[in-house]
This record gives structure tokens, C-alpha cells and sequence, in this order.
């Protein structure tokens, strides 16, 4: 009984101490390799599902949010604009266009659930948003 006792007051410390809670949101960089994988699923589902002529690429993350919910569930905000290549398109990179007008900038939510467990595909993208 008593180490239960001791095992809850330290978990509960940990807890505390991480300053985020089991479950709960946490604000997170995209100098997190998972979300930079969420990410990049997200922005390739995008551009598959898009009627759009030209790729869409990320021109600014504005804030990246992850909870542990059965793996990671990310939640990514961020500014989309379009590129100068062509849609569907195998390039690698592609720059954003230098015209502001045919850049078309727009705000996205991506939601990614990451269970990397998962075969053949860890990687979900649950929810877009954009506008």
C-alpha cells in the first residue's frame, strides 16, 4: 500500500514538474521530428485531394500542438501558398510563386493522429481546415 502511495505522489510530481498533463495539449516546436513527419503527411494529402493547378506548399508554421491520445495527435496551424509546379507533380521541392497574386496565401489546421505501431500506415490525417 504504501509504495502505491509513493508511486502516485511521484508520478504526480513528474506530472507537475513537465508542465503538461497526461492527455492534455502541449505546445510543441517543429523542431519535433514527428511533427515535421505529421506535417509533411498532411501537406501531401492536401495536395492529392486538391483540384488546385499548382502544389500548395507551407509558407509559415504558426503553432503546432500535440497530445498523447493512443499515440500523438498533432494539431499544426499553419500558411499555405502556392507553388510554380505543377499539380499532381513528383518534384521534391518546389518554390513558393513570386507573385503575390498567383501565391494565394490561406490559413490551414491539420490534425494528424501518429501511431507508429500502425501497418502499413502509421500516419492519419484526421482533420483539414482551411481557409
Amino acid at each position: 500500500m504504501k509504495s502505491r502511495i509513493i508511486l502516485f505522489i511521484l508520478a504526480a510530481v513528474v506530472a507537475l514538474t513537465s508542465g503538461s498533463m497526461v492527455g492534455g495539449v502541449t505546445e510543441i516546436s517543429m523542431k519535433d521530428v514527428g511533427a515535421r513527419k505529421a506535417l509533411q503527411a498532411a501537406v501531401e494529402q492536401h495536395n492529392r485531394q486538391s483540384n488546385n493547378m499548382c502544389l500548395t506548399t507551407v509558407q509559415q508554421v504558426i503553432k503546432v500542438e500535440s497530445q498523447v491520445v493512443e499515440g500523438l495527435l498533432y494539431r499544426i496551424k499553419v500558411i499555405m501558398a502556392s507553388t510554380s509546379c505543377r499539380n499532381p507533380t513528383t518534384a521534391v521541392q518546389c518554390a513558393i510563386n513570386e507573385d503575390p497574386e498567383k501565391a494565394q496565401l490561406f490559413e490551414c489546421t491539420f490534425e494528424v493522429w501518429v501511431r507508429e505501431w500502425m501497418t502499413p500506415d502509421p500516419i492519419t490525417v484526421q482533420h483539414t481546415s482551411c481557409s
